[in-house]
């Protein structure tokens, strides 16, 4: 039960974020928001399991060569 009122809360909460959001962009920059884009227990947001960067060893020579001084 404390998982589904979390859950409920949020879309709420990422509801109102869109909106605010949407209030204030730039439609020449930027489309339109959803709620989805602010919510982070649904799929798909910014930090959501399917926008994740796969980790290789081509990732990692990157980031070596800009976090690690030889």
């Amino acid at each position: 039960m404390a998982l589904a009122r979390t859950q409920s809360e949020w879309d709420r909460t990422a509801a109102q974020m869109a909106l605010v959001a949407n209030c204030h962009r730039d439609p020449r920059k930027h489309g339109p928001f959803c709620a989805k884009d602010f919510h982070p227990f649904q799929p798909g947001a910014h930090g959501g399991a399917d926008g994740a960067i796969a980790i290789n060893a081509g990732n990692i020579r990157l980031l070596k060569k800009v976090f690690v001084r030889e």
